[in-house]
């Protein structure tokens, strides 16, 4: 499902596609360089990749049909794959394949969020000199912070906040950057 309207009422759409119906799917990744076409869903029964925003799914038989529990894209082209009692992969993506911009448009689309898991706190370091609307979200899709910030570190105090996942989002003029937060007590 994919969130076209943050501001008001969710507009969800269904991104699931020919994936097969009933199939667990743990985790799902965009490519950062192609965050509307290729995506990459973790499933109880191996990996599934769309190059389409999820229209159609396909399968990837070099990783074995077992649980997926997490998939992480490196700017780089490298890719980790984290699956349960089968081990880690890895595999490098041609740039011409998935990433096609230029090295210092690459550079603004990475958002660091530390330490990670927070305990009390933890800091946001905003790529550029941009301005940003900072916000997190629960997963439940509820705005826990916003705020407007310009580049730099933003550092957020978590002691009101429930443990849980979180979800971090930097928008500017150039686009939206996420990462996934877990905050324990």
């Amino acid at each position: 499902w994919k969130v076209s309207n943050l501001r008001g009422t969710p507009q969800w759409t269904n991104i699931s596609g020919d994936l097969p119906v009933g199939l667990p799917v743990n985790f799902i990744q965009c490519d950062p360089m192609n965050p509307d076409s290729i995506l990459v869903a973790a499933t109880d029964f191996g990996l599934y990749v769309s190059n389409n925003g999820g229209r159609n799914w396909e399968k990837d038989m070099r990783v074995p049909n077992v649980a997926v529990h997490e998939v992480k894209f490196r700017e780089d082209g490298t890719v980790f794959i984290y699956t349960h009692g089968r081990g880690l992969y890895v595999a490098r993506m041609p740039r011409s394949y998935t990433w096609s911009v230029d090295e210092p448009a690459a550079a603004h689309r990475t958002l660091v969020v530390y330490p990670n898991p927070a305990r009390e706190q933890f800091t946001i370091q905003l790529p550029e000199a941009l301005k940003y609307e900072v916000s997190v979200f629960s997963l439940d899709g509820r705005r826990i912070y916003q705020q407007q910030h310009q580049g730099g570190t933003v550092t957020l105090q978590t002691a009101q906040w429930p443990a849980g996942h979180y979800i971090v989002s930097a928008k500017s003029e150039k686009g939206s950057l996420t990462q996934k937060l877990l905050v324990t007590h």
